[in-house]
């Protein structure tokens, strides 16, 4: 199964190309029936550049249409963009496009786990059987689990194998699912002094109540890993 999600905030497409400028991924770009292969060159705030190998027979005129596919890190990055002219002195085989519009990320489901808790407040909250309730703070997150941390005391409301039922993940602007938690492991984070009581690492595995929910989520992934992969870097314009 494929994802597909747009991007057209345009400070978030340069600092995307600047990444795979960056880790040096494989361009594929074309213009009619011609086509090549490249890495990118420079990315600035208005265009970037890239190497043809072998450079065009004949001149192609500027503003002509090119597509791009960059097999990079996010997945699949498809766009369409126009070729700027170049300085005179400027090699034949050097090519200087503008910054598209739009960018399409075409990702295959995956299931990797983001670490929240320094850059984000997600939690997950209900009500154990005991009649309690409780919010804890999420420590990570993927499409298939998360985990939470939680004291000696609290633990006597969860069992390894136990069951949390109805339980609200929330993700703050990215959205909200409801889904059953199965608790997979329990272990002691850190002890803080002999008579401290010690944090407890509680990791369990979503148990969807549908296909559509399930789906959801993985949409939420998507652009929850995308977007913590921009905020990781830093770019100046």
């Amino acid at each position: 199964m494929q994802n597909f999600f747009l991007k057209k905030n345009r400070y978030e497409i340069i600092a995307i190309l600047r990444e795979e400028f960056r880790i040096q991924s494989i361009l594929e770009f074309g213009y009619n029936d011609l086509s090549w292969k490249s890495t990118i060159l420079l990315v600035d705030s208005s265009c970037f550049s890239i190497e043809c190998s072998p450079p065009p027979q004949l001149p192609i005129p500027k503003n002509s249409i090119f597509y791009f596919s960059v097999h990079s890190n996010l997945g699949r990055i498809d766009f369409i963009t126009t070729l700027l002219p170049t300085e005179n002195n400027s090699p034949d085989n050097l090519l200087c496009f503008a910054i598209p519009d739009s960018i399409n990320i075409i990702q295959r489901r995956f299931s990797p786990r983001l670490n929240l808790r320094d850059n984000y407040q997600f939690f997950c909250s209900g009500r154990y059987k005991n009649g309690f309730t409780f919010r804890h703070a999420l420590n990570d997150i993927s499409e298939g689990g998360c985990s939470f941390t939680v004291t000696k005391s609290q633990l006597n409301s969860i069992r390894v194998g136990g069951v949390l039922e109805n339980v609200n993940i929330n993700l703050g602007e990215y959205g909200t699912i409801i889904v059953n938690l199965l608790v997979i492991n329990v272990i002691k984070t850190y002890i803080e002094g002999l008579n401290a009581e010690s944090d407890l690492r509680v990791s369990c595995m979503f148990q969807y109540k549908s296909n559509d929910i399930k789906n959801y989520m993985e949409s939420i992934m998507i652009k929850l890993f995308v977007d913590d992969k921009i905020k990781r870097k830093t770019f100046y314009f």
